[in-house]
């Protein structure tokens, strides 16, 4: 072990015994996941398809009266648009189509809301497309083509609400913590000099340990996936996306083959490998097959005999199987993996799916 690796297991050892010196106030913090998009922008989701008020969050969100009581139609996550973009938050109204990308302290890809704004206005030619881009003050990053909005803006608009009148329940104590999580975490005190804790201390004294360990890591994720791709061209298959470039933690597969790629492309079908945190350290894959389709016709329906015209992403495949004790840590197991992974694609239970959307 080096010099370099032996400081950055002393850090981590340090960090593992640091109390976060802030009293928990939120339930994301009683989960250490406040500053987790993913996580808060599912609840951000849950509380917009609340008919209740729903609506007048939408509204705050906008900064006008877009939307009236029951305008809003579906509430989607994670929408995939035809280019393979994934937006946070996509919401079908009556007269707009509303996109939310949620950015509590990363920054915007590269044409990330631009091409947001495109996809936006190919899918809902008729309707007027607004994007948000949602963020909290003290995050600089900005948005060209979405209308920023702060989590500060956010909060003082929603305090506007009159939350005695709706009766207890639980969407109700669900949005009164989302405000309380936004004014605890994610809103502005100006003029208030902010607490200092020893995590953020700790970081501040590792920084160049950390920026460095964080650079060999993603050569490596990258150079991991170069591998992945040449073996999987080598067995007939190609990877669509790039998990790298787009901080993706998913890879779709689809035939080498231009006709039968064409074929999967058009109607949204692909195999997909999923994990949760590192490809290259996560012990526990996930294999799916997908049909993100978010325009189901009927005949799609009954080709892959479907209850209705959903589509069939990571919340609920067409077929799905986790490969546990796998990763890509060094040649012998990324070996092993890639076998494993191989073997259940072209088993039958896989290849049944690949059959119907060739046909």
């Amino acid at each position: 072990m080096d010099e370099t690796d032996k400081k950055f297991m002393e850090f981590i050892e340090k960090l593992r015994g640091t109390e976060t010196g802030n009293v928990v106030h939120t339930i994301p913090e009683v989960f250490g996941i406040q500053y987790k998009e993913v996580y808060i922008t599912k609840w951000l989701a849950y509380l917009l398809r609340q008919k209740d008020f729903g609506w007048k969050i939408l509204n705050a969100l906008s900064g006008s009266d877009i939307v009236e009581e029951n305008d809003i139609k579906n509430v989607y996550t994670e929408y995939v648009f035809k280019n393979g973009r994934r937006i946070d938050v996509l919401i079908d109204s009556k007269n707009f189509l509303i996109g939310i990308e949620n950015k509590i302290w990363s920054g915007e890809q590269e044409n990330q809301t631009s091409d947001y704004k495109e996809s936006m206005e190919n899918l809902a030619p008729n309707k007027e497309c607004i994007g948000i881009y949602l963020h909290p003050e003290q995050n600089i990053t900005k948005s060209v083509f979405f209308d920023n909005v702060t989590y500060t803006q956010l909060y003082n608009k929603l305090d506007e609400i009159d939350l005695l009148k709706y009766p207890n329940s639980f969407k109700k104590i669900m949005l009164e913590q989302f405000m309380l999580y936004i004014k605890e975490c994610l809103y502005m005190k100006k003029g208030e000099f902010p607490k200092i804790t020893e995590n953020a201390i700790l970081y501040a004294n590792n920084i160049d340990l950390i920026q460095s360990a964080e650079s060999e890591f993603n050569r490596v994720s990258a150079d991991v996936i170069e591998w992945l791709k040449y073996r999987f061209e080598n067995e007939g298959y190609i990877i669509l996306n790039n998990p790298c470039e787009n901080k993706e933690k998913y890879i779709q597969l689809a035939p080498k083959e231009d006709e039968c790629k064409k074929k999967w492309e058009k109607i949204g079908f692909h195999f997909e490998i999923l994990w949760s945190s590192s490809l290259v350290c996560d012990k526990e894959l996930r294999i799916d097959v997908h049909l993100e389709n978010n325009n189901i016709d009927t005949e799609l329906q009954n080709r892959f005999k479907l209850d209705n015209g959903m589509a069939r992403g990571d919340k609920n495949p067409l077929e799905s199987e986790s490969l546990a004790g796998g990763g890509f840590e060094n040649k012998t197991k990324s070996e092993d993996t890639f076998n494993d992974i191989l073997k259940l694609l072209n088993s039958e239970r896989f290849q049944k799916w690949a059959r119907i959307a060739n046909s």
